[in-house]
């Protein structure tokens, strides 16, 4: 008997093992219209949906429905049944998205990470460039190129990626709903570590930088955690410019509190060899060196509230000058190509 159509290609693309157990399939329960005329089937989950709306949006979708259906193959609702060997997770985003079934392209919203990566995946994949291109613009919004991009970022969160889930991210009341919640460390850490993978599959070349940032973040004994999974050039990457970032950080706050007008010398000496020893900490905020000086002075407050008026003015001008030169150099110093070089991919 003829095999179905299928869509084998892309990351998600896998074969049941023989003699493995079947699961039954069920249908979607958003993704299903009565008047469809085509059964998508990814993994074990079915939706019923138009040729016509697919092949408006998918030129891979459009070639696909042109293939004569045999009359012995088996149909759903007198439908035509097409395997994709994608996640149903990720079909579900994506048909979700083309139906206009929740806010999944609206930029001012919070999205899943998994939104976020089916879109990218999906989109490329089946030449959707709209799709693939708003969550382009969302990763590049959130892991920018540029130090005023970065500066107008939310420096109190680890990203804006939020962890929520899928239902909640698409709800036209998140912003409401997330301003009181506290975030998982976790969930943040998990998050990071799914977008760096998603970069590295999709080949997201620009946000690298930012992203290995906010990386270290994270206490070196969490990024070398083995389920992390992290390709071993990128945790050589991560490492060695937390490393680097850390001697920057200690080379501008050895020449910090040295004002020739000082008049507490002994104090701003004490909060300098203060800001020092924090450093030292495994959870230190590394990625704080580039943020703007009232946002860095608020991160170490404790460490810096000795240093007399005059040791603060100069140390605010020491950090703002300093921290445009690390930025310039921050895909050096986690081994990538430049800036030019990665805005481009």
């Amino acid at each position: 008997m003829p095999k179905r159509r299928r869509v084998d290609d892309g990351p998600a693309a896998s074969e049941q093992p023989e003699g493995a157990p079947v699961s039954p399939l069920k249908r979607s329960e958003e993704v299903w219209f009565d008047d469809g005329n085509i059964v998508l089937q990814a993994g074990d989950k079915q939706f019923k949906v138009h040729r016509g709306v697919l092949a408006k949006h998918s030129p891979i979708f459009s070639d696909l429905f042109q293939i004569p259906h045999p009359p012995d193959e088996p149909t759903v609702d007198g439908c035509p049944i097409v395997e994709l060997h994608d996640s149903p997770e990720d079909i579900e985003h994506v048909l979700k998205a083309l139906y206009g079934l929740g806010d999944y392209l609206n930029s001012d919203l919070n999205l899943h990470i998994s939104v976020v990566a089916a879109m990218i995946r999906l989109g490329r994949k089946y030449e959707i460039p709209h799709l693939s291109a708003e969550s382009m613009r969302l990763l590049k919004r959130e892991y920018p190129t540029t130090l005023e991009e970065n500066d107008e970022l939310d420096h109190h969160s680890y990203h804006n990626i939020r962890v929520t889930t899928p239902d909640r991210a698409r709800g036209p009341s998140d912003a409401d709903e997330t301003e009181d919640e506290t975030e998982d460390e976790t969930d943040n850490f998990a998050v990071i570590l799914g977008i760096v993978k998603l970069a590295h599959e999709c080949h997201i070349q620009s946000i690298l930088p930012a992203l290995y940032l906010q990386l270290t973040r994270f206490p070196l004994e969490d990024i070398l955690r083995p389920d992390t999974q992290l390709p071993l050039d990128v945790l050589r990457s991560c490492i060695c410019g937390r490393d680097k970032l850390l001697n920057v950080w200690r080379d501008r706050t050895h020449a910090m509190g040295r004002s020739k007008k000082c008049f507490s010398k002994a104090d701003c000496k004490m909060s300098i060899m203060s800001l020092l020893e924090d450093l030292k900490l495994p959870d230190a905020d590394l990625a704080s060196i580039l943020q703007p000086w009232d946002t860095f002075a608020e991160v170490w407050d404790d460490s810096l509230q000795s240093l007399c008026e005059e040791c603060t003015q100069e140390a605010k001008e020491l950090h703002e000058k300093d921290r445009e030169a690390t930025w310039t150099s921050l895909p050096e110093l986690f081994k990538l190509s430049s800036w030019d070089n990665l805005k481009n991919v």
